[in-house]
């Protein structure tokens, strides 16, 4: 109770100085900022961001459940609660087993059962199969209050459905979960719930038409959901329907405007249809508040090479090698980006590594062999070519007449 009121003065000092600073501030840049930091599980930022948010916008009961998840990854339980129950009082019905967690934390069993069973009363919840699993309840499940809780009956006969899918889902029983969710489906075809959860199915399979079909129909029937959106996005984008995956993106990043990570998904696209200043300026704003993705790195220095910004390119993937030296894709990366600053040798040496990591790139082979022609070791280059060709890298032909002469 003493660090509750000691959390307390200083969330209000906090607020005290910073309402002035925070009007003057976007609310995006500050949300923005203030996942960031809970995404580095910098928690006391992160409640310093989120308190400035809530001065902008105190009736956004999200912001009381994230800065509570804030004090809850640090143990600061009380804390915790006291935000969630905020959030409760503005009808998010999720703060209900937020508060039952922190109170199974602190091993009172009574007040945990009785959060949780408003929280099981409610349409929207997860399965009982995540909840009995959660480590959060470890200290209360042999009590007789958890075991009087479970007599009762909470899922309906979808929940039910929908639980028996995910679980032999996660055991790669990807088959059967798809034939239980679409015997389902033919007596329920406009269960949207339903439809996303086949749809996910069919992602996990690699059928994407399929997914893309799937989440399709569910939008139909729930045109502004913001789940079925970016999913219908991801689905278009492994099918290679940039343009497409790119309109559901937008729309996405309209719905979900605090959502900086969508940022990287557009950027991602942006480059595959070459339009790579829009996507410059989607993968730096991402990387201004996740600076430590190596993947968004990555994507950045590819970025940056096919704006011949070289250097900087260089810079990037030089990063990405000290955090993985063990990804042939990256030797092949700066192996091209040596190519552009006339770097042969260095050039030669990164496609080695690539291929040293990886020999079953034939495109490498030739970019080997060109490298070789440039530093005049065209016995090299020879070779290089010829395995190039023979593994079905067929522009390496004329290479090889040209540079072979036995």
């Amino acid at each position: 109770m003493k660090n509750l009121k000691l959390y307390i003065i200083t969330i209000s000092f906090i607020l005290i100085n910073i309402s002035a600073f925070a009007q003057s501030q976007d609310f995006n840049e500050i949300y923005a900022l203030s996942e960031a930091a809970f995404h580095y599980k910098n928690y006391e930022q992160a409640k310093i961001f989120y308190s400035k948010a809530i001065v902008l916008k105190p009736n956004m009961a999200e912001l009381y459940i994230k800065r509570g998840n804030s004090n809850y990854e640090e143990k600061m339980f009380d804390a915790a609660i006291l935000d969630y129950k905020t959030a409760l009082s503005l009808n998010n019905s999720t703060a209900n087993y937020k508060i039952s967690q922190c109170y199974a934390q602190t091993g009172n069993a009574a007040k945990a059962c009785e959060y949780l069973e408003l929280y099981l009363k409610n349409s929207d919840k997860i399965t009982e199969s995540e909840i009995k699993l959660n480590e959060a309840f470890s200290n209360i499940k042999n009590t007789k209050e958890w075991n009087k809780l479970w007599k009762n009956e909470y899922y309906s006969s979808f929940e039910k459905t929908y639980s028996e899918v995910l679980y032999q889902s996660s055991r790669n029983n990807d088959v059967e979960a798809l034939e239980i969710i679409e015997e389902y489906l033919n007596k329920n075809s406009k269960k949207h719930e339903a439809l996303e959860l086949r749809g996910d199915i069919l992602m996990k399979l690699k059928d994407y038409k399929n997914a893309e079909k799937t989440y399709s129909s569910a939008l139909k029937l729930k045109p502004n959901n913001s789940e079925y959106i970016l999913k219908a996005g991801n689905a278009n984008f492994e099918l290679g329907n940039f343009n497409k995956a790119l309109e559901f993106y937008t729309k996405y990043s309209e719905t979900e405007q605090y959502n900086i990570e969508i940022k990287y998904k557009i950027a991602e696209t942006e480059y595959q249809l070459k339009n790579y200043e829009n996507a410059s300026k989607n993968i730096d704003l991402y990387l201004k508040y996740y600076p430590s993705e190596t993947d968004a790195i990555f994507l950045s220095s590819k970025i940056k090479y096919e704006n011949n910004d070289l250097f900087p390119a260089l810079e990037q993937i030089n990063l990405c090698l000290k955090n993985n030296d063990s990804a042939p894709n990256y030797y092949v990366l700066r192996g091209d980006i040596y190519m552009k600053t006339q770097t042969f040798q260095n050039a030669s040496d990164d496609y080695s590594m690539a291929l040293d990591l990886n020999p079953k790139q034939a495109e490498v082979y030739f970019k080997r062999g060109i490298s070789k022609t440039k530093i005049h070791d065209n016995v090299g280059a020879c070779s290089d070519f010829k395995k190039a060709e023979q593994m079905g890298f067929y522009k390496a032909s004329n290479f090889t007449s040209e540079y072979c002469n036995d």
